[in-house]
């Protein structure tokens, strides 16, 4: 059982990432949620970490 459900997410993943189905697949809702907080996160995220470890 762990070997089909692994094999599903696997199927899904390999698909999706290198076909451009993910921008017609659910995922796309996700995909732009990510990246819209990605971008803006790590800019701030590593000016207020490089600023106080230093």
């Amino acid at each position: 059982m762990s070997d089909q459900k692994k094999q599903i997410p696997l199927k899904e993943e390999i698909p999706t990432k290198e076909r451009p189905l993910r921008e017609g697949y659910a995922p796309l809702r996700q995909m732009p949620k990510v990246p819209t907080q990605t971008p803006p996160s790590p800019p701030p995220s590593k000016d207020s970490a490089n600023k106080e470890g230093h």
